[in-house]
């Protein structure tokens, strides 16, 4: 299901837009550190009461929902672990640099 998301709203809902043929959600959260991806999860799955994944659109404001029917998915989990992984190549990288300049230096 397609869904675009609204975030940093004052009030958190879900509407759907028949012109559109998708799913509206507004969202507190704001688009850092997956929080509004974990939000929009949540959401999904207090109005639905089945479990959601974000099968594309990680990054955008428009999304494709799926919907979990079988076993338990942890995606927050997911989301962390991937987030981790991100910031820790970040982090490897920035030392690689810094190396570098030191190795210039000298």
């Amino acid at each position: 299901m397609k869904v675009i998301v609204k975030t940093n709203q004052k009030i958190e809902k879900l509407l759907y837009d028949e012109n559109k043929d998708c799913f509206i959600a507004y969202l507190k959260e704001e688009p850092k550190d997956n929080k509004a991806n974990i939000a929009l999860i949540k959401l999904f799955r207090k109005k639905l009461k089945n479990k959601v994944i974000i099968k594309k659109g990680l990054r955008n404001k428009e999304k494709i929902l799926d919907i979990v029917k079988w076993g338990v998915i942890k995606y927050e989990e997911k989301l962390k672990k991937m987030e981790e992984k991100r910031t820790n190549a970040l982090e490897m990288a920035t030392q690689k640099n810094e190396k570098r300049e030191t190795k210039k230096k000298s």
